[in-house]
């Protein structure tokens, strides 16, 4: 999940599959809460949502508590845009997300990708085409992507599944 501060800063946050439930109805997406009790630890995973070097862990003990004043200068979203064309630069870079807003042209159909564990993921790629239509091709698409031939520029994007 993502928290946003008074300082307009992201932080990325997680609560153990075995504990959510206890924070089901105190965590909603909009609301402005205080939390305490809680882990601060390197962020060390791949694909995370922002490129912050902590991440906020709950624990069974960790208090989250809504505040009467729901108020506060505080943005309900931050985005961190890069442009279209820088996209490709980070296809191999499996260390942070990056949103995309265009539209699909195609999607190829799902392969088993391995993971740096040995775990293995279903991966598919996405053809995307922004607004101007200047994309340039990131390196790796599947032969079914590269099928699409109306003269349009496209990016390739790749999405993971568990």
């Amino acid at each position: 999940m993502m928290l946003i501060d008074e300082n307009d800063e992201q932080k990325h946050a997680s609560v153990p599959r075995d504990i959510i439930l206890q924070f089901d109805e105190v965590l909603k997406e909009g609301d402005i809460i205080h939390h305490k009790n809680f882990n601060v630890s390197k962020s060390n995973g791949t694909y995370r949502p922002i490129d912050g070097e902590y991440m906020i862990y709950f624990k069974n003990d960790t208090i989250v508590k809504r505040l009467d004043d729901q108020h506060l200068p505080i943005p309900r979203h931050i985005f961190s845009f890069i442009e279209f064309k820088d996209i490709p630069t980070r296809w191999q870079n499996t260390k942070i997300l990056t949103d995309i807003i265009g539209k699909l042209k195609a999607i190829t159909e799902i392969e088993m990708v391995s993971k740096r564990n040995g775990d293995t993921s279903q991966k598919r790629d996405l053809i995307l085409e922004n607004i101007w239509k200047n994309i340039t091709l990131a390196k790796r698409q599947s032969q079914k992507s590269s099928q699409i031939t109306d003269g349009t520029i496209y990016h390739v994007a790749n999405v993971l599944r568990k």
